[in-house]
């Protein structure tokens, strides 16, 4: 899986495909002197399974210090299992509908289509059309 990740000054990490590995995305990372972990939501190491949202990406250095930390935004990944599925489409539904909350990067992931700054319904839409598969969300 070829992966082009994108950071931002807030320390978000963008550019992760929905089913991402932790060895797709180790794999992808180019470190002298250092390493790269992934850590879970709960800043647990990951060493096997999906990325999502709420996991970070973090390099440390020769001593094993950590020098930088991204969050990782998979856009319509809400629930944080790497995968885009009904769940998110769901949770998202309810965010709009005032039932439940997304926050954080959560609710960063849930605008799909990146047109606000706000989640709307026509995020709903684009998660729709992904499920679909009429179209593939951008992760840039």
């Amino acid at each position: 899986m070829s992966t082009t990740l994108n950071t931002d000054s807030n320390n978000i990490v963008t550019g992760v495909k929905p089913g991402a590995t932790v060895a797709d995305i180790i794999a992808t990372m180019k470190v002298t002197g250092g390493t790269v972990e992934i850590l879970d939501s709960d800043e647990k190491v990951k060493t096997e399974g999906k990325i999502g949202t709420g996991d970070m990406i973090a390099g440390k250095d020769s001593s094993g210090n950590y020098v930088s930390v991204y969050s990782v935004i998979v856009y319509g990944d809400v629930n944080g299992d790497g995968d885009i599925s009904i769940k998110d489409l769901l949770m998202l539904r309810k965010h709009i509908l005032g039932t439940s909350k997304l926050d954080g990067a959560y609710l960063q992931a849930g605008n799909a289509n990146k047109d606000q700054n706000s989640v709307t319904i026509k995020d709903i839409l684009v998660l729709r059309k992904q499920l679909l598969g009429t179209i593939n969300i951008d992760q840039k």
